[in-house]
């Protein structure tokens, strides 16, 4: 466990397979908000965990037809790929004005439309 300020069983699971990383290499903010760009690349390490057998960093994704966000410069380099993979997808969208909004709090009403949406759009 790498983590300070967190022990929890799921988040540790989460942690071994790839699927969440903490905030920084000692702390995991388990009272913290989910961002929306954090809400894309943990769904999508979890698509790819369940497709290949393991969380990687998305650069395998197909992400043709993503939308061009106008603040795309804002979406935080490890989040990018599964933004676009989860647009090109329908899974999720942006937030008006062409905006995505990376740093925007994630619902947790959100997360669950999104995964909902991930079980009917994608294979597994």
């Amino acid at each position: 466990n790498p983590f300070t300020d967190c022990t929890s069983a799921d988040v540790l699971k989460a942690y071994n397979l790839g699927i969440v990383n903490g905030t920084s290499a000692t702390t995991f903010e388990p009272s913290g908000f989910l961002t929306r760009e954090q809400g894309a690349a943990m769904l999508g390490r979890t698509y790819e965990a369940i497709v290949d057998g393991r969380a990687g960093n998305g650069s395998d994704l197909d992400t043709s037809g993503a939308t061009a966000f106008a603040d795309d410069g804002n979406i935080s380099s490890y989040a990018k790929a599964y933004v676009g993979f989860m647009n090109a997808n329908g899974i999720i969208d942006g937030i008006g004005n062409g905006r995505f909004d990376p740093w925007g709090k994630l619902s947790r009403e959100a997360a669950i439309k999104i995964a909902v949406t991930m079980l009917t759009n994608l294979e597994f």
